[in-house]
């Protein structure tokens, strides 16, 4: 999560202190097979409430499902048809998703045995508020690798060299879900976007204030991982389903890649954005911004960014290919 070293204050906002403990306590649930806690989650997301900003992973901060329309709902609706869209969602993000998703489906799909892995580079960026200062700041992108069993069946790997001296042994992952999917499971998705937003709903329900915010933080949670070509269309058409869904023209991802991002405003105020590259319309990262001051940080402020460097299939745990594709 968000390190809250030297929190000026931090004891006049029982809500944000509440909310911490929880955070903590939570966090001390993302843990490797030799019970160490992960310096950052599998998943980096970002979820604000109120007075606090946590970065954690996205099943382990379950809030209260949202069952009635809140005034950000309102306004997502009200921006949506003044811009054109259809059913809450601007008409540009509706092209540009698509565009997205006819290039996803074109990628081929690769030969998958049960006994190989997910490999998987990130480099990750979060903010933190360092003690003599009151507002966060973002740190600098760190590189992650992961080795994850493309059906969960057998233990993954990971090596975060400016954190971990040693690789460090993850558990296998046998109950898949959209919150923590395998490749296997990712295949098994419905392709049906209707059908597949309605699936994503339903595993993703009390985890954050709105169906559709919970909804957009886990296929963006998906798209930092290597999804099958079919499934990952769907993804994309899915979301074009999401009131609220927007076109940001510029975006960077963690490493200074610029593109152009497919967008999302949390009740907590800040702004998910998923960049493409401009041309080939690929996936390149995640960034999260807040829209608003608060007394940690002024609108603007990135809070997390990723950049995702390579997903591929390989053999064994520990494999790094000589090519990235």
């Amino acid at each position: 999560m968000i390190s809250r070293q030297g929190r000026p204050g931090a004891d006049a906002d029982p809500s944000r202190n509440m909310l911490m403990k929880k955070a903590q306590k939570s966090a001390s649930a993302v843990t490797t097979s030799r019970g160490r806690s992960l310096p950052w989650p599998l998943f980096v997301v970002v979820l604000a409430a109120g007075a606090l900003v946590a970065v954690t992973v996205l099943r382990i901060l379950p809030g209260q499902p949202d069952t009635h329309a809140t005034p950000n709902d309102d306004a997502r609706r009200h921006f949506a048809t003044a811009s054109g869209g259809s059913g809450g969602v601007t008409a540009d993000a509706v092209r540009l998703l698509e565009r997205i998703a006819t290039v996803a489906a074109s990628k081929p799909t690769p030969t998958v045995h049960g006994d190989q892995y997910e490999y998987r580079v990130i480099k990750a960026a979060v903010a933190s508020q360092v003690e003599g200062k009151s507002s966060i700041q973002l740190g600098k992108p760190r590189l992650r690798q992961m080795w994850l069993s493309v059906d969960g069946s057998r233990p993954g790997l990971m090596r975060e060299p400016e954190v971990l001296a040693d690789s460090e042994p993850l558990g296998p992952n046998l109950s898949p879900s959209m919150n923590q999917p395998t490749y296997r499971y990712l295949a098994s998705l419905p392709t049906d976007p209707d059908t597949l937003l309605k699936k994503i709903h339903a595993e993703t329900k009390g985890i954050s204030p709105s169906a559709d915010e919970g909804a957009f933080v886990a296929i963006g949670n998906v798209l930092q991982t290597l999804v099958p070509p079919k499934a990952c269309a769907a993804l994309y058409r899915a979301a074009a389903k999401i009131v609220g869904v927007t076109v940001k023209t510029d975006a960077v991802d963690a490493i200074g890649r610029r593109g152009v991002a497919v967008t999302y405003l949390q009740a907590g105020g800040e702004r998910i954005e998923w960049i493409f590259d401009k041309d080939k319309l690929e996936f390149l990262g995640v960034r999260n911004v807040m829209t608003r001051n608060t007394p940690w940080g002024k609108a603007g402020q990135v809070t997390v960014a990723t950049a995702m460097l390579t997903r591929m299939i390989v053999d064994k745990a520990g494999q790094v290919p000589h090519r990235s594709s």
